[in-house]
């Protein structure tokens, strides 16, 4: 969300994508600790 505010305030064409791949980077960090069995808490 935060990434289509700075897009659609600021004009910041490049905002969206970057938050989509951070979030892409989290998903796949989580992806490989539950994978291994790493306790979530």
């Amino acid at each position: 969300l935060v990434g289509l505010l700075l897009n659609s305030t600021g004009g910041w064409a490049w905002a969206d994508p970057v938050a989509a791949l951070v979030i892409a980077a989290v998903a796949a960090y989580e992806g490989v600790q539950a994978w291994r069995g790493s306790a979530c808490c």
